[in-house]
């Protein structure tokens, strides 16, 4: 598994892991992950990456305040190494095919994938990983203290079956008016 290999941008790269089951400790929780594949770049740093064959793919939760995609910021946050790539493959036939969305700490890291700097201005690599950091601490504390609050969004909504008895659709549409 460890033969080295070169992207299409030239980024020397090595697979080092794949469906890796670990266990993390976030305070009281106690929680299984299995990320999909972990590479080491040439630098020695490490590309975190989750294959997706839905139709969007996307990074956009990676900032929300309250993280509605915590799944890969958890993943590099807790990946023993350096972690200076997150990446989406999304893995499909149809338009636009295979890409990759992500984010990396350096530009030019692959197609698709752009550094924090580039969609929020003055969030940086670093400062991005302190807004991880916060935010899934955050997400820790409401899970121990028995909260569940939803986290109300166009895109959650689209697989909640409870739509009828919610009134979170109204909410939206009401702040979209205002």
């Amino acid at each position: 598994m460890s033969r080295r290999r070169a992207s299409s941008k030239g980024q020397a790269f090595e697979v080092i892991a794949l469906e890796q089951d670990r266990t993390l400790e976030l305070g009281p929780l106690s929680l299984r992950t299995r990320a999909d594949r972990v590479d080491r770049l040439a630098d020695g740093s490490l590309a975190v990456i989750d294959y997706k064959s839905g139709r969007h793919v996307g990074s956009q939760g990676w900032f929300d305040d309250r993280l509605s995609e915590p799944q890969l910021p958890l993943y590099c946050l807790h990946e023993p190494g350096e972690v200076s790539a997150t990446l989406l493959a999304r893995v499909r036939r149809d338009g636009p095919g295979c890409t990759f969305v992500g984010l990396s700490r350096t530009e030019d890291f692959a197609p698709g994938v752009v550094t924090p700097e580039s969609r929020y201005e003055d969030t940086d690599w670093p400062r991005l990983l302190q807004h991880w950091q916060a935010a899934i601490d955050e997400l820790v504390a409401e899970i121990a203290a028995g909260r569940a609050d939803p986290t109300p969004s166009p895109q959650a909504c689209q697989y909640c079956d409870l739509g009828a008895l919610c009134r979170v659709r109204d909410m939206l549409s009401e702040a979209d008016d205002g």
